[in-house]
């Protein structure tokens, strides 16, 4: 983890920053990107896939006043994020890592 809430207290600040600068745009395009996602694990193509689809129903559920959601299904997407989660933990750092710059930053022409 580059910063994370285990850290210093000193790197709080850093933790807090990087907590709310996630940019879900380019998080997605990165995650949309098969170039990027066929060159991880099958685990993080999964997770990739994951995030775009569980992104979609947010912003339905944010910005559609008509969007209504039964509890099972939301109980289905609940799991499907720990899942995710919990899978993107167990693979190598050095994975992550990567995964994480793609995400983290736009890509650029």
């Amino acid at each position: 983890m580059m910063v994370g809430p285990q850290v210093q207290s000193a790197e709080n600040a850093a933790w807090r920053h990087v907590y709310r600068a996630l940019d879900h745009g380019t998080a997605r395009n990165a995650c949309e990107d098969r170039n990027i996602r066929t060159s991880f694990s099958q685990f993080l193509d999964k997770f990739a896939s994951d995030f775009v689809s569980l992104q979609k129903k947010r912003n339905e559920a944010d910005y559609d006043p008509y969007f209504r959601c039964g509890w099972r299904e939301v109980d289905q997407n609940i799991a499907t994020a720990a899942r995710a989660i919990e899978e993107f933990r167990k693979l190598p750092e050095q994975e992550r890592r990567a995964f994480c710059a793609y995400i983290l930053f736009r890509k650029r022409p």
